[in-house]
């Protein structure tokens, strides 16, 4: 059966939308809620013990999604485990003086929760850190201070895991981003990475993560090694990749939670790719737009390529994303949303 609810917005009024999903499960008869954005995924993780007798969420409980929430609270895990990372300072009351004496500029000023790379701000120099840094806290909050890793690419694993054991996996590889600087990707390539696979698994193993997630790296350019950036604790934006490669985790952890379990997938096609129109559209109108550019934004039809917006299957699913755009150009809060992204650079 198709049913569309409209439910409060859980960014905007999270109790409200508690109640409401909570009365609603009561009053209708569901076998599982799948959270796909994060503020959703946060709630209803905060009241699974309550939700859990009725329906089936297959979610962690809220202080260890808080964890790969968290991006401090991951750094902090990644140290214990010997996972490679960037030099992180997590103090809300960092010492400036310290941090320009034991670090090397350039630097990241990042906000520990958050998506899209909104409120990541480059900064060249010593000059104007501390009000860079009070400056970037009063709009997104807590923020932490890392090294900047120079971008060698970046490099992601998702996985789906039934109470810390591995069930499935898929590793992929940025091509493109928007915005350049360091954002959502438009273009990825499905890759096969040991070194990769084995620290997203040791990292989520540890802390017995049950359901789905991806573990975001960055290649050092000049040491080839991966740095963790951060854990991404729901469904990711390119989703439509591992589905398209052979990794259909929706229906994956759909056959997990009610079944309790199922055979671990391990091998998928490797070189697939998968592309956010859009978004890649917008990647053109901010590159440097010569030829090469041109050229491959062009290539828009291959049997290794599949699109997040574009189905056969569904075209109301491009005319919905071309709908979302319009509304997020004309909505001021819808704007900032879409458009603040990447690094804001500061000297």
């Amino acid at each position: 059966m198709n049913k569309r609810v409209i439910y409060p917005d859980p960014d905007f009024y999270p109790e409200e939308f508690a109640d409401f999903m909570y009365e609603y499960v009561l009053e209708n008869e569901l076998d599982m809620i799948i959270p796909v954005r994060d503020s959703a995924t946060l709630i209803l993780s905060k009241y699974i013990e309550k939700f859990r007798p009725f329906v089936k969420l297959p979610l962690v409980e809220y202080n260890t999604m808080m964890l790969g929430r968290d991006k401090a609270k991951t750094i902090q895990l990644a140290e214990k485990l010997g996972i490679p990372h960037p030099k992180t300072v997590y103090n809300q009351q960092p010492e400036f003086d310290e941090i320009i004496k034991n670090f090397k500029f350039p630097l990241i000023l990042k906000p520990t929760e958050g998506s899209g790379s909104r409120g990541v701000t480059y900064v060249k120099s010593s000059k104007g850190l501390e009000d860079t840094y009070n400056k970037i806290k009063e709009n997104y909050g807590d923020l932490m201070i890392q090294e900047f890793v120079p971008h060698g690419g970046g490099y992601a694993t998702s996985v789906l895991l039934n109470q810390g054991s591995l069930r499935a996996f898929f590793s992929h590889k940025r091509i493109r981003e928007y915005p350049t600087s360091g954002g959502p990707s438009t273009l990825r390539e499905g890759i096969r990475d040991t070194k990769l696979e084995n620290y997203s698994f040791k990292l989520l193993s540890a802390i017995q993560w049950h359901g789905v997630a991806m573990v975001e790296f960055r290649k050092d350019f000049y040491t080839n090694e991966y740095k963790l950036m951060e854990i991404n604790p729901r469904f990711w934006g390119s989703l439509s990749l591992p589905i398209f490669s052979g990794v259909d985790f929706p229906y994956l952890l759909y056959c997990m939670e009610m079944e309790g379990d199922i055979e671990p997938v391990i091998e998928y096609s490797i070189g697939m790719r998968s592309r956010w129109l859009i978004g890649d559209l917008l990647w053109l109108t901010e590159s440097k737009n010569n030829a090469s550019h041109i050229h491959d934004f062009i290539k828009f039809w291959s049997d290794d390529l599949c699109y997040d917006e574009i189905t056969r299957y569904d075209p109301f699913v491009l005319l919905g994303a071309i709908m979302e755009a319009m509304v997020s150009i004309t909505k001021n809060e819808k704007r900032r949303y879409a458009f603040e992204r990447g690094w804001d650079k500061k000297t």
